[in-house]
């Protein structure tokens, strides 16, 4: 998986979301799903309609449901087919992703702490 690519979990359980990669080094990966945006919500990155062929309307990226992704559970989502991929974000995009991951109280301490070390 490489920064920026965004997919959908296959997993009857999983709601429809958009997750992207905003972290990817060794294995390990930093996973954000983007939903729709509805108060009360965290507003840190905020995705307009149409940033991504997927987004038919406003939404967030989804802070408090970030998922860092050790390199072996990596390897086992990849490889068992369980992701639908989609077009990736924009570089604009990705970034400004990243500096809400940074700057989101909802944000997990270890991912915020992997953002840093990319975000000069």
């Amino acid at each position: 998986m490489n920064l920026g690519d965004t997919f959908l979990l296959r997993a009857p359980t999983e709601i429809r979301h958009l997750h992207v990669a905003i972290y990817c080094h060794e294995g390990t990966l930093v996973l954000v799903n983007v939903t729709t945006k509805r108060p009360p919500c965290d507003d840190s990155c905020i995705v307009q309609s149409g940033e991504h062929p997927f987004l038919r309307q406003e939404s967030i990226v989804a802070y408090r449901h970030m998922k860092v992704i050790d390199p072996v559970r990596s390897f086992y989502v990849e490889k068992q087919g369980i992701l639908k991929l989609y077009d990736p974000v924009s570089p604009e995009l990705l970034e400004r992703i990243q500096r809400g991951a940074r700057e989101s109280a909802f944000s997990a301490r270890k991912a915020q702490e992997l953002i840093r070390r990319i975000l000069v």
